[in-house]
């Protein structure tokens, strides 16, 4: 994190993402005689590639918003993604989502609205597949517990000692779903 709280890479990390799908759409679009996707679903529509450049465009909006020192407007272009429509089931659209979440709660953090920031990020923690976005979200989490604690150290040390335990169980759910994470994908690369 910066000292904007700009989460490093977002709006490439969604670029890498959109140019996937691209090309995942690209490699479905195989010749008519070869019957090596009959019967799969197309997974990348219009409607998918639609929602994810606006996305993206709000991202770089938020960039140059911060560039130019207005948080505010860049924390008011994130939370635009928050109402991004993707289509039912695109399990990219909420992963894209849950990015956006956890750039927000770091704007938020880096404003001191730690309150705004675990408000953004619990809306987000029942999300239904695990995920490095979802991993990423809990690691954000914990660090607005550990924010929260610190300012509650001076006036409530047993509050404050609650918020930095909250935010440690946060850092372990993340690191444990960033582990099966990386189980799912080495089993799945070995089929």
């Amino acid at each position: 994190m910066t000292a904007t709280g700009t989460s490093l890479g977002a709006a490439t990390r969604l670029a890498l993402l959109l140019a996937t799908l691209l090309v995942t759409l690209t490699a479905c679009e195989a010749p008519a005689d070869d019957d090596s996707n009959a019967g799969a679903p197309a997974v990348v529509t219009d409607a998918l590639l639609d929602a994810l450049t606006e996305a993206q465009a709000l991202h770089h909006a938020a960039d140059r918003q911060l560039a130019a020192g207005d948080r505010a407007a860049a924390a008011a272009s994130v939370a635009r993604v928050l109402e991004v429509r993707f289509p039912p089931g695109a399990t990219d659209g909420d992963d894209v989502l849950l990015d956006a979440r956890a750039r927000l709660a770091r704007l938020h953090l880096a404003a001191g609205e730690v309150a705004a920031a675990l408000t953004v990020i619990d809306a987000g923690l029942t999300a239904p597949r695990e995920s490095f976005f979802l991993g990423n979200l809990h690691m954000v989490a914990g660090e607005a517990h550990v924010a929260h604690a610190d300012t509650l150290r001076a006036t409530d040390a047993v509050a404050a000692d609650h918020e930095l335990r909250a935010g440690l169980r946060a850092y372990e759910r993340s690191i444990a779903i960033m582990a099966r994470v990386q189980q799912r994908i080495l089993e799945e690369n070995r089929r």
